[in-house]
């Protein structure tokens, strides 16, 4: 805000308090008319302030939010986060499977039905950069936290402006607390206090869950949660150990089965040059009326076709198999494909046989930092079984 007050007030310069030092003191203590010694014009509509700013904050408000990772960070160096409002009208889907997506609902209502860690991905429309940025990813729910506001309204030539302003404990902001005017005496600041006072209870609406309405991104390395608030020193994940998966230790000596050669199929029993087909040792006759059609077998032995046998030569049926691999059966087969050092980020990112089909040759190499190489012997395995030969 740009309003400079211009009315003068009596306060301690000496007195001035950073806003997290404020909230500590005189949290129980509202309202209080302030005024800010130092401000800034921060990054979100919610910690906007000016020098001089006169300031009657009337209450403090609590938030809860969710701390989200988003999933295309594949070296932590440069891990990103989102700080979602639980209580907000963007929608989400969540991930049932590597291929499968829930309808669109509320952030509150997936908390409701599931327990974090849990993906997602925005379904919201982006109509702003954090927005859009944060629609290109998946991200992972990590856990719930509580963000403290401060509400107040601002005074512009000592008339108070009915819009609340919602202020972040942002330790670049600090204020010194009025205590009278320069040239009035002690009652008329009294009673100006009382009239700010009965104005808010007529005209402010005071909501219970107020807070930071924006979806905030953040790294590691920044200073606030992007609302204005400092980041809680235990909110973001520990890295001695990630605490969301069990350290579960595979077994070193399992390698990944090859899966059958795509271009053999089981062999068919040679037919007898006199047209007699034998089963155990019984002899059939090769009949018209023996054969069954629409089951594609003659007197019990199964005849193979292509599009319905398990060893056809379509990538079809080598995808399934990768498929079906566990996260621990991937972490063996990078090992296998002396890949090591992508298990602890495949790891983290819960990458099993479904996951790992899916993925494009630019995920892996833009996300994961895969080289050229490595992602043709990787491919190269999921199409065909392709193991190096050492």
């Amino acid at each position: 805000m740009e309003h400079l007050c211009d009315c003068d007030y009596v306060f301690d310069s000496e007195d001035q308090y950073t806003l997290p030092e404020f909230h500590q003191k005189y949290k129980d203590k509202l309202p209080l008319l302030v005024v800010v010694s130092g401000g800034f014009n921060g990054k979100t509509t919610y910690d906007e302030v000016s020098t001089n700013q006169v300031i009657w904050f009337h209450r403090v408000c609590k938030q809860t939010r969710v701390l989200g990772r988003l999933s295309n960070q594949a070296v932590r160096d440069y891990e990103e986060f989102v700080s979602i409002p639980v209580h907000s009208s963007h929608m989400f889907t969540v991930f049932t499977s590597s291929r499968h997506e829930s309808d669109p609902e509320t952030l509150e209502d997936i908390l409701t039905k599931h327990k974090l860690p849990v993906l997602v991905r925005l379904a919201s429309e982006a109509n702003d950069y954090t927005l859009r940025t944060v629609k290109r990813y998946t991200i992972l729910l990590i856990k719930t936290y509580t963000e403290t506001f401060l509400q107040g309204n601002c005074l512009q030539d000592d008339i108070l402006l009915p819009p609340p302003l919602l202020l972040a404990i942002s330790p670049d902001i600090s204020v010194a607390i009025a205590t009278g005017y320069v040239k009035k005496p002690k009652d008329a600041f009294n009673r100006k206090l009382r009239q700010i006072s009965e104005f808010v209870k007529r005209n402010v609406e005071l909501k219970e869950k107020e807070g930071c309405k924006e979806i905030t991104l953040f790294d590691k390395q920044d200073s606030t949660t992007g609302t204005g608030n400092s980041i809680p020193p235990d909110l973001l994940p520990s890295y001695d150990e990630d605490f969301i998966y069990q350290d579960i230790v595979p077994d070193s000596n399992w390698i990944p089965p090859i899966p059958p050669n795509p271009g053999t199929r089981p062999s068919l029993p040679a037919r007898p040059q006199d047209g007699v087909l034998y089963q155990e040792d019984i002899p059939v006759e090769s009949e018209n009326h023996s054969r069954d059609l629409s089951t594609g077998s003659v007197n019990n032995l199964t005849v193979y076709d292509d599009d319905e046998s398990g060893y056809n030569s379509s990538a079809g049926s080598i995808k399934s198999y990768v498929s079906d691999m566990s996260v621990e059966d991937i972490q063996s087969l990078l090992e296998a494909l002396n890949l090591t050092k992508y298990k602890k980020d495949f790891r983290k990112h819960l990458i099993d046989g479904a996951m790992l089909e899916v993925l494009e040759e630019t995920i892996l190499r833009e996300d994961f930092k895969f080289k050229h190489v490595e992602v043709i012997r990787l491919k190269k395995f999921i199409r065909e079984g392709y193991m190096p030969k050492q």
